[in-house]
């Protein structure tokens, strides 16, 4: 082939076959998990993928996708591999998570992990310190 400035290329023809095809699909070597993490702390769900090709990652939280930006003080996508870390995690961020790796080939989608966020209680009991004295003065 000769290309418009006088360069020659030599183009090479081949045929994707099923084996070359396999190179380049996705294969999970960590994927999240289930657990049950304190409220307000820190956690990482894992998940990496591995391809010939670059992998990118998305993640659902009960079936909706999450909006991983690079300013997001809540959500964290852990680069290079696929990790989701979830800062200060609430109530309101327990449940069911997953990741979608993809690359120019395809996608793959992990299993579903059941993230379970502990409640804390505090009792305060010095109101009662206060005004148990006055009811025993009272009788």
């Amino acid at each position: 082939v000769t290309v418009g400035d006088g360069t020659k290329l030599t183009v090479i023809n081949f045929i994707f076959n099923a084996d070359f095809k396999k190179t380049f699909v996705l294969k999970f070597v960590a994927q999240p998990t289930d657990a049950t993490v304190g409220q307000r702390s820190n956690v990482t769900i894992p998940c990496i993928a591995v391809s010939l090709s670059k992998v990118a990652y998305k993640w659902i939280h009960n079936g909706t996708e999450l909006k991983l930006t690079t300013t997001s003080e809540r959500y964290r996508l852990n680069e290079p591999d696929g990790n989701l870390t979830i800062i200060n995690i609430t109530q309101n961020e327990s449940g069911r998570y997953r990741c979608i790796a993809n690359n120019r080939f395809g996608s793959a989608l992990s299993l579903k992990a059941e993230i379970r966020v502990a409640c804390e209680y505090t009792i305060d009991l010095n109101p009662l310190l206060f005004v148990l004295p006055f009811i025993f003065h009272i009788f």
